[in-house]
């Protein structure tokens, strides 16, 4: 399916504007809760609930940074060869970023559920088949189109591509 200059243009601009001001947020959160940040996790011993935690933190900030170089044109200029790799860098950020949070809330059950054997057993088992899904849901996507075969991708200089789906509408 393919869309006209001035709709992929307008659907360029709105991506755009979603990524400035998401960025933004994540970095007014950043310095808002830095003072919490270090009381409450720099100032403790090293374990798995710090170290989950600052992956999280520090991970996500280098990797929407990337997603902004890319998105704003300074990293990748809409190579074919370079969106291949940015579609799969991009998902596996994605599922690392959320699932880093999972696990966080699944320590977090586990302990007001008094750290007991039996429910990391249970907790464990169903984040198992949680994972299985995802990894199923996660391998559809990627088997569509690639990035290179996007819209105008080397009239944008950005990574483009199809989302799933009959209409194989832009995104």
């Amino acid at each position: 399916m393919s869309i006209s200059p001035a709709l992929f243009a307008e659907y360029l601009w709105i991506r755009k504007c979603f990524v400035a001001s998401s960025r933004g947020f994540l970095f007014y959160d950043y310095f808002l809760t830095l003072d919490d940040e270090i009381q409450y996790i720099w100032n403790t011993s090293w374990g798995v609930v710090k170290i989950v935690f600052l992956l999280n933190r520090y991970g996500n900030i280098l990797g929407n940074a990337l997603i902004g170089l890319e998105e704003f044109k300074i990293v990748g200029h809409g190579l074919p060869t370079f969106c291949s790799s940015f579609r799969l860098f991009t998902t596996i950020f994605t599922v690392t970023a959320i699932e880093s949070i999972h696990i966080l809330v699944l320590m977090r059950a586990w302990a007001i559920w008094g750290c007991r054997r039996v429910v990391a057993i249970w907790l464990g088992i169903l984040y198992g088949i949680y994972l299985v899904f995802l990894v199923v849901i996660f391998n559809l996507g990627l088997g569509t189109k690639p990035y290179s075969q996007g819209q105008d991708a080397n009239v944008s200089g950005i990574c483009t591509g199809y989302s799933p789906g009959k209409t194989s509408q832009f995104w």
